[in-house]
């Protein structure tokens, strides 16, 4: 490779310059966040609920086993929904809102019985 040195060529032809090439990617020092130390799968032993592009029907299990309701959909398009996310000390009616932000569904809370449509 060069790099800002002028090459000249034996014949007759003229000499040329080479000008630097800018390059197309630049790497510089890598900055991340924070992660939890644990896989999603055993957030549960941090008191954590967390989900990757998992469906609404996989998440609803995980919420039935950490707040101990039942939850039923009475909608078979909105149990294929996907989120992705993370719980912590949200009620079972927060975590709820807050997927309903992102998603068209509705719920209702009856003692331990939820119903999605």
């Amino acid at each position: 490779m060069i790099n800002n040195q002028e090459l000249q060529l034996k014949s007759n032809t003229p000499t040329y310059k080479i000008a630097e090439e800018t390059p197309l990617i630049a790497l510089s020092r890598i900055h991340q966040a924070k992660k939890d130390t644990l896989p999603s799968e055993a957030l549960w032993l941090e008191n954590k609920l967390a989900f990757d592009a998992e469906d609404f029907e996989n998440i609803a299990q995980k919420m039935e086993r950490r707040y101990n309701v039942n939850i039923v959909f009475e909608n078979e398009d909105v149990k294929k929904l996907r989120f992705t996310g993370k719980f912590q000390k949200e009620s079972i009616n927060k975590a709820l809102l807050s997927l309903q932000k992102t998603a068209a569904f509705r719920y209702k809370i009856d003692t331990n019985q939820i119903v999605i449509y």
